[in-house]
């Protein structure tokens, strides 16, 4: 896949850019758009001499700036060389850093000149933007009132995106869209744009699944994510039902009991020498009750726990925690949410619906 690629950019250096289209066209194919990145096929990466994750995707987009600069794939190659810099620099090589730096000025070069034109965005006969460069468009917040058309099962939000005309050779605009919204109803269904996630409850003493149990028993939270392609720096959110209260098993208060997160139970593996014996560094993910964990933090708050991973192989990973049924009564259920934090088009969510916490019997 690679080696079509890096000829595909040799032809059109060359001057033969239908033979470089025909070998570029399968491997356009086979790239799939997630969020604002692009997630290439697993046959992209093979592990032999000069092995490098960043190199495919450099390539590509050098080829596809040499042999159609306004390929729609432009833009997301862009961003995904811009987030595998943020979650894997540590590991780059100098195949790494060459290749995405030959690709990151060809595109610099070719788009400097697109700064300089305005954009205007429109919604019918209403300009919702027009920046007069498009620099100064950058990170700008519109609210979606009147711009949502459509019935009630049918909604649908209509844009309009012109550049200015800059000439035949003007550089393409390149431009994303993220939409923030809050549904009317509290969602029970599960949603899966990337991330898969899984929620259940069990009774801590047997193990049993529960959507009810007592004021004042333990309920054990368990999470799922599946990821089929690689993710990086993951957020996963569990709100809580506002009967549940998490429970911090480093605070003595929490009576010793064993499990993730208790101190005793925390793994600490020795470096050897330095301030940091005692305590083996890694560059993500943690130890936690003898087991390695993807991910890096993990924060208790009083609605909700957040997981943090730098990255994540395709896969399934697990994390669990406890909590104390405080307060009787019925309560939503809000579904975990799980997203990549600079893509959050790629994220997933479990279902929903309601938690019974019954009073404690005097």
């Amino acid at each position: 896949w690679e080696d079509r690629v890096r000829l595909a950019l040799v032809l059109a250096r060359g001057g033969d850019r239908p033979a470089a289209r025909a070998l570029l066209e399968p491997a356009w194919r086979s790239v799939r758009v997630e969020g604002r990145t692009a997630t290439l096929p697993p046959e992209a990466h093979r592990e032999f001499y000069f092995d490098s994750r960043i190199r495919p995707a450099a390539y590509l987009l050098s080829a596809t700036l040499a042999v159609e600069p306004a390929h729609p794939l432009v833009g997301p190659l862009v961003e995904t060389l811009v987030a595998q810099g943020r979650g894997l620099s540590w590991v780059w090589n100098t195949q790494d850093y060459g290749s995405a730096i030959e690709a990151l000025v060809a595109f610099e070069q070719r788009q400097h000149a697109a700064t300089a034109r305005g954009v205007r965005v429109s919604a019918g006969s209403r300009v919702v933007l027009a920046p007069a460069a498009v620099g100064a468009a950058r990170d700008s917040s519109v609210s979606l009132r009147r711009l949502v058309e459509g019935g009630k099962d049918s909604l649908r939000l209509r844009l309009r995106l012109e550049a200015r005309d800059g000439g035949a050779d003007a550089a393409p605009v390149f431009y994303y869209l993220t939409v923030t919204a809050v549904p009317k109803g509290p969602p029970v269904r599960p949603d899966d744009r990337g991330v898969v996630v899984e929620r259940w409850y069990e009774r801590f003493s047997d193990g049993t699944p529960i959507t009810a149990i007592a004021e004042g028993e333990l309920v054990r939270v368990r999470l799922k994510v599946t990821v089929p392609s690689e993710r990086h720096f993951v957020v996963l959110d569990d709100a809580l039902p506002a009967g549940l209260e998490a429970v911090d098993l480093s605070l003595r208060t929490a009576g010793g009991i064993p499990g993730p997160g208790a101190a005793e139970s925390v793994s600490m593996e020795s470096s050897g020498d330095g301030d940091d014996a005692g305590e083996m560094e890694w560059a993500y993910g943690s130890w936690d009750a003898g087991w390695w964990s993807p991910f890096d933090y993990k924060e208790i708050r009083d609605d909700k726990v957040v997981y943090v991973a730098t990255q994540l192989w395709p896969g399934s990973y697990s994390a669990t925690y406890l909590a104390r049924a405080t307060t009787p009564g019925v309560f939503a259920r809000p579904p975990a949410h799980a997203e990549e934090m600079y893509n959050p088009a790629v994220f997933g969510e479990s279902d929903g619906g309601v938690f019974t916490v019954t009073a404690r019997e005097k």
